[in-house]
C-alpha cells in the first residue's frame, strides 16, 4: 500500500487528488485483499 501512495504522491502534487487516488487504489484492491 506505501508503494501505490508513494507513486501517487509523485504523480499527483495535490494532497486532494493524492487522497481521491489512495482510495480508489484501495477500493480497487479490496477484493483481492479479501480474497
Amino acid at each position: 500500500m506505501l508503494l501505490f501512495q508513494n507513486n501517487a504522491e509523485s504523480c499527483w502534487p495535490t494532497p486532494c487528488e493524492n487522497y481521491m487516488t489512495s482510495v480508489s487504489v484501495f477500493l480497487v484492491a479490496l477484493p483481492y485483499i479479501l480474497v
